[in-house]
């Protein structure tokens, strides 16, 4: 998901979504929200205080795991997400054409 792409989805520019994968800025409470509801994850899981991710009352224990690894099961899951969006988006236009 690209930074522009997140910024919509949060109400915010892709300027400040850099911010936010800098450090340069924290989001509001609000934001984090967000965030999290989006990408399905805990607010803790966010601030790197719980090592067990949630996926639909799955838990996914991430012990012993690498920050980099997490980063690209994260990075997975939403390319994963956005290809079923992209799929549901297809089968949406062709039942509404028929």
């Amino acid at each position: 998901m690209t930074q522009l792409t997140l910024g919509r989805k949060l109400g915010v520019t892709k300027t400040v979504v850099s911010t936010y994968e800098t450090g340069l800025n924290q989001p509001k409470h609000e934001t984090l929200m967000k965030i999290s509801r989006l990408f399905g994850v805990s607010i803790n899981y966010l601030y790197g205080q719980e090592e067990n991710l949630i996926i639909h009352d799955h838990h996914v224990n991430l012990e012993g795991l690498e920050k980099e690894d997490i980063e690209e099961i994260t990075r997975l899951i939403m390319l994963l997400r956005a290809k079923n969006s992209r799929l549901k988006d297809d089968i949406n236009r062709t039942t509404s054409k028929a």
